[in-house]
């Protein structure tokens, strides 16, 4: 049986190994499902000081009338000349274009987590697994898009979708089955012409038993993620998360081991 204990101590010496490398990896790992965003700077301006921007007569004709009514009378008065029927029908046309908007931007987030996030997140924790026995290369990253892609991105997504409909169920069984299938991605790092069912039932059966004590791991590093927010995340960046990444791939290495060795049974042996 693991214990804690023993499994930070692997991280820790793994870490100290390969730091920088490490400390990169984790943090590209949080960019990549956390910290990546777009900003959008409208540059186009308008100067109503000196009508550069619109139609001088349209200027003039608006800015007399906001000067008459003010702001507020000007839209009240808008708001007024359109009829009940036309309200009805254009906050229909606004919940439909919003709905519209929305449902693109998360095709376009699912797309991205399919066959980006996805084969990305195999090849990082492949390095992690990697590093806790000799220096790991950068070039791990790339390895879910050079061997068999198809495949991961098919399981990886599948995995996700399960996860999804399972925390409908009160959130509880989402997170029960998350912990369930969290093996998945390194087996895939390490076999990743796996069978769908095979992978699945592998994590299941690595799982067995250690929901539990996962969970417990997780949450003895609660404390160093609240210290971390008063160094302004830098904590994070150059020791805990890679420390936290290490020691999940630790705890994998223990349970693959388990299987070899026949502790749980012989006919799931990962390769």
């Amino acid at each position: 049986m693991w214990s804690r204990e023993e499994l930070k101590s692997k991280a820790k010496v793994s870490l100290s190994r390969n730091y920088w490398k490490a400390v990169m990896v984790a943090l590209f790992l949080a960019i990549l499902t956390g910290g990546i965003g777009s900003n959008f700077n409208f540059s186009h301006s308008y100067d109503f000081s000196n009508n550069n921007s619109v139609d001088g007569g349209d200027y003039t004709a608006v800015k007399e009338l906001i000067d008459e009514n003010g702001f507020g009378g000007v839209m009240n008065k808008a708001a007024q000349e359109i009829s009940q029927p036309d309200k009805l029908v254009v906050i229909g046309i606004v919940i439909v274009v919003v709905l519209v908007i929305m449902l693109i931007a998360l095709a376009i987030a699912l797309t991205i987590d399919a066959f980006l996030i996805n084969p990305l997140g195999v090849g990082i924790k492949r390095f992690f697994v990697q590093n806790l026995d000799y220096k790991a290369n950068v070039g791990e990253l790339a390895y879910g898009f050079d061997n068999h892609y198809k495949n991961i991105v098919i399981i990886m997504f599948l995995k996700n979708l399960f996860i999804f409909f399972w925390a409908l169920l009160f959130i509880i069984p989402g997170i029960i089955k998350a912990y369930e299938y969290r093996m998945i991605v390194y087996i895939l790092g390490e076999n990743p012409d796996m069978e769908r069912r095979t992978a699945f039932a592998l994590s299941k059966e690595m799982m067995s038993g250690q929901k539990w004590n996962a969970f417990v791991l997780d949450l003895s590093f609660i404390g160093w993620h609240i210290l971390s927010l008063f160094t302004v995340g830098l904590l994070s960046i150059f020791y805990v998360s890679p420390y936290q990444y290490h020691t999940n791939a630790a705890l994998y290495d223990f349970l693959k081991r388990e299987i070899n060795n026949g502790a749980i049974q012989q006919e799931s042996t990962i390769v």
